[in-house]
């Protein structure tokens, strides 16, 4: 679907073949009553839809902040899973097909409002329903009735008649209402909303409801709706949304190659969101590549973000709301980060972002207007974006990179004890790779270190280990393993990683060292099996560290010796090599600076 389209054709063709049938459905009277009516309904139908197709079919984008777009200039379709189904949402029946009351939750910057406004113009082509489209988030400011305020959104955009024709038209069906960010409501207002959106699909259910939201538990009580969660871009989609972009082409080829040759799948959590991946393709711009190490990737991003250019490569400056300057409010950005990473949030209100910007006034003593620095990470370098009443991180990585920066610049006794805080699972947390990749050398001889000569203290090695050493050190990785058997099916669950974690990521900052194999190997997973087939219980935990090795679990669990052996091995090596490195380091370090 394309802007060949002629919406407001096609809209005429609706509201004629809507207004007919509601007219003789809902009205008795003679023939000139009906022709009458049939004349009001369609001027305020067309007037409604003329402007809301007008509204509707263009939007503003990151990259075209000052001026709206064309939508389908720019716009990919999503697809959308519910439970194991996945549904294509290019057109709108496939998910009307589903359930007349439908739910699309999906994270920041996935693009679910750009999602709703499609499927509005798709819905359009059907000739079917009279959709309306409605903002929740001016909910807030309202004392209306969610009918009321229907009715107030299309008066607003044509719609002349009274408040009646509205409720009628509800009574006998035939409307399509969107409503956009339910998440975006007050608290206190959400429980009075969503009454009225219930009571609204029980007392109109000739209409179709379409919400849209972030994930939200709240949505298990609905149950009359259809939940969809909005699903990443795969790679495919990732290059045509790219291809659509309005960039400058020589910048668009070669980032496109780059991403059809590798760069998505190492990417893959940028790239799969759209705004990510339109603030990726602008990074390329500006830097013709796209860095290995993910800290330098992060600058980058931000300086790009900081001095944003156009498309046309026209650089212009951008307001800024505090006027820092880049290396002031990187530093700002630092503190802010760290304060909010380490109360482990993402997502802050106003206010609580406000407080957090006055304590980073404090921590760094640069001088500037918290309220205006908000609006600079919302409006100038897009760090932040507003879901609803709450601001979040583009991307949690942003956090991470910023409370890197932080960590790596503070006094050392502070420096500590945040690192020892850190997360050893980078697969969840990745400021200790970032902080790997900036200072390898400080977070070998304040972390990895001293972690590993208390790991190899704690599990007592020796030249030969023997079978209780092995489950020390089985009880050191995890804590309990959970299985469970179902209609025949073993699920095998770990609890509590501990070191296992330290011992990963160990292998992904030295991975020339000597190889560990995995832990659940075939072997061990076939004996697990087996043996749950004994289980007398569904489900049986096993508490490792009061494990002994001559029950029959302890027995399994010790079929591949290889993997203590070469764990310890791996771990041993490492610490000799960089204890044997950081001692040169130093030597050569007192003698360039000593007796030069």
């Amino acid at each position: 679907m394309n802007e060949l389209f002629d919406y407001n054709k096609i809209g005429a063709e609706l509201i004629q073949n809507y207004v007919n049938s509601f007219a003789k459905g809902v009205f008795d009277g003679g023939e000139s009553v009906l022709k009458s009516l049939q004349t009001k309904l369609k001027i305020s139908y067309s007037k409604y839809l003329k402007a809301a197709i007008k509204k509707y079919t263009k939007t503003k984008t990151i990259l075209y902040r000052d001026k709206p777009v064309p939508l389908y200039d720019f716009y990919e379709h999503v697809k959308v899973r519910c439970d194991k189904e996945v549904i294509d949402t290019s057109n709108i029946d496939n998910l009307l097909k589903v359930n007349d009351y439908i739910i699309i939750t999906g994270t920041a910057g996935s693009g679910k409002s750009t999602l709703l406004k499609h499927l509005y113009l798709n819905a359009l082509t059907k000739k079917k329903l009279i959709p309306i489209f409605i903002e929740l988030r001016t909910l807030n400011n309202s004392k209306t009735t969610l009918v009321e305020h229907i009715y107030d959104t299309i008066y607003n955009l044509g719609f002349t008649l009274e408040i009646e024709y509205l409720i009628k038209s509800l009574t006998s069906g035939g409307l399509l209402i969107f409503l956009d960010g339910y998440d975006e409501v007050k608290n206190e207002l959400k429980f009075s909303v969503t009454q009225e959106i219930l009571n609204a699909t029980t007392k109109y259910p000739n209409n179709n409801f379409i919400v849209s939201s972030r994930p939200d538990d709240e949505f298990i009580s609905w149950t009359n709706f259809t939940q969809f969660r909005a699903l990443p871009l795969d790679k495919e989609q990732a290059c045509r949304l790219i291809a659509k972009l309005s960039y400058d082409q020589v910048v668009k080829d070669l980032f496109l190659t780059s991403l059809k040759q590798g760069l998505y799948e190492k990417h893959k959590d940028f790239l799969s969101i759209p705004l990510l991946l339109t603030i990726m393709l602008m990074t390329y711009g500006e830097n013709a590549d796209i860095p290995n190490k993910m800290h330098i990737f992060y600058s980058q991003v931000f300086d790009t973000l900081f001095n944003k250019h156009d498309a046309t490569k026209a650089v212009y400056k951008r307001k800024m709301y505090t006027n820092l300057a880049i290396d002031d409010f990187k530093t700002v950005l630092s503190a802010f980060s760290i304060l909010t990473h380490s109360v482990h949030t993402t997502v802050f209100t106003s206010d609580e972002a406000i407080s957090y910007l006055s304590k980073s006034k404090k921590l760094t003593c640069i001088v500037f207007k918290e309220e205006a620095y908000l609006k600079d990470l919302l409006k100038s370098v897009c760090i932040l974006l507003q879901e609803g009443l709450s601001y979040t991180f583009t991307h949690k990585t942003f956090q991470e990179f910023f409370s890197a920066l932080y960590i790596l610049k503070t006094e050392p006794q502070i420096q500590v004890k945040f690192l020892e805080a850190l997360d050893w699972d980078i697969d969840k947390d990745k400021i200790l790779q970032m902080l790997f990749e900036m200072n390898p050398e400080l977070i070998e001889r304040k972390l990895v270190i001293p972690k590993l000569e208390l790991i190899l203290k704690n599990y007592e090695i020796t030249s030969t280990i023997n079978n209780q050493q092995r489950l020390i050190f089985l009880a050191n990785m995890f804590d309990k393993l959970t299985i469970s058997k179902n209609n025949g099916f073993m699920s095998l669950t770990i609890n509590n990683f501990k070191d296992f974690h330290f011992l990963t990521t160990l292998h992904r900052f030295y991975p020339n060292r000597i190889y560990s194999k995995p832990f659940l190997s075939d072997q061990l997973f076939t004996g697990l099996l087996e043996y749950s087939k004994n289980l007398v219980v569904k489900t049986e935990i096993i508490n490792l560290s009061e494990l002994s090795y001559n029950t029959e679990i302890g027995k399994l669990l010790l079929l591949e010796p290889n993997y203590y052996n070469r764990s310890i091995d791996f771990m041993s090596d490492v610490l000799n090599q960089l204890k044997k490195k950081h001692k040169e380091r130093a030597m050569s370090i007192e003698k360039l600076l000593l007796n030069n």
